[in-house]
């Protein structure tokens, strides 16, 4: 099954009118309004832009037409969830800061019961949202047993329930291997001779507030690794022992033995998730045999 998002357009309009006044879509979505082309110009015009507006402010909104095999089957939208207040303003307090939201539906009725709402979530997820955020929230009625069912089969998990048990809240978070897999990668990257005789590239890792404590017993900042990393003779690297500990939510100790041509050091490295990216924000190096 091929899957695609197609950024949403005026042309899909008519379309999405015509699946938002579809009785398995209304049941959950907007079940109180009888939706016009006016109406769907008046909600949805701003979303072919990218965004929406909340308290007179643009707030960034992504809106997609779900396709397979190049046909239109359904509708699917993300957004930061801290840009727009839940339903009775219940605060979001507690769930993690790097939070997205998403809602979706299946449009055409021939699609419903395939088992393409999951593999959609799942695509989704790594496409649009896992770049960007460590986590994505979703809040189905709680009697809507068949999206509950779908949201869990992509690797959501329930976290509570309001309005006296009507709505239940679920995140998905992103895989501790994941995170693991990406801080290695980080890692390498910085120990790649493109990435260390380019300052603006090593700008983009390294945190404004970053400090090493070096093998040699310097300390060094930010600025410092910045004018004389790039000055150095290109080196090769080996990596063994690798840890990536999850210490809190957006901090990870990474721990591993470097081994180049001259000599051998213990590292220790912590990283800081930043707004939407990863940072490191310490390192140190002992040196130790080879």
């Amino acid at each position: 099954m091929k899957l695609t998002f197609t950024p949403l357009q005026e042309s899909h309009f008519p379309l999405l009118l015509k699946w938002l006044e579809s009785p398995h879509v209304k049941a959950w979505w907007g079940q109180d309004v009888h939706w016009t082309m006016k109406l769907v110009k008046e909600k949805y015009g701003s979303y072919v832009n990218g965004y929406k507006w909340e308290k007179g402010l643009k707030k960034l909104f992504q809106a997609y037409i779900i396709t397979t095999n190049d046909h239109s089957m359904g509708y699917i939208q993300s957004y930061n969830a801290y840009d727009f207040p839940r339903e009775d303003n219940v605060s979001l307090e507690g769930l993690p800061k790097s939070l997205a939201a998403l809602d979706f539906f299946i449009g055409e009725g021939d699609y419903l019961g395939k088992g393409y709402g999951s593999e959609i979530l799942r695509q989704f997820l790594k496409e649009h949202i896992d770049p960007a955020y460590k986590a994505c929230f979703v809040d189905p009625d709680t009697t809507n047993g068949c999206a509950i069912h779908v949201y869990e089969k992509a690797g959501f998990k329930k976290v509570r329930t309001i309005k006296n048990g009507a709505i239940t809240w679920m995140i998905k978070v992103e895989q501790e291997e994941r995170v693991r897999n990406k801080i290695y990668k980080l890692e390498l990257s910085l120990l790649n001779s493109d990435t260390r005789r380019s300052p603006n590239n090593l700008g983009n890792l390294l945190a404004d507030e970053f400090i090493e404590f070096g093998s040699s017993g310097k300390i060094y900042h930010k600025n410092d690794i910045l004018k004389w990393l790039p000055l150095e003779s290109p080196r090769q690297f080996v990596v063994e022992d690798f840890s990536a500990l999850i210490l809190v939510e957006d901090v990870v100790l990474a721990t591993y033995k470097l081994t180049s041509e001259a000599a051998s050091s213990l590292r220790s490295s912590l990283w800081k998730f930043n707004g939407n990216e990863w940072k490191m924000v310490f390192h140190q190096g002992t040196k130790c045999e080879k």
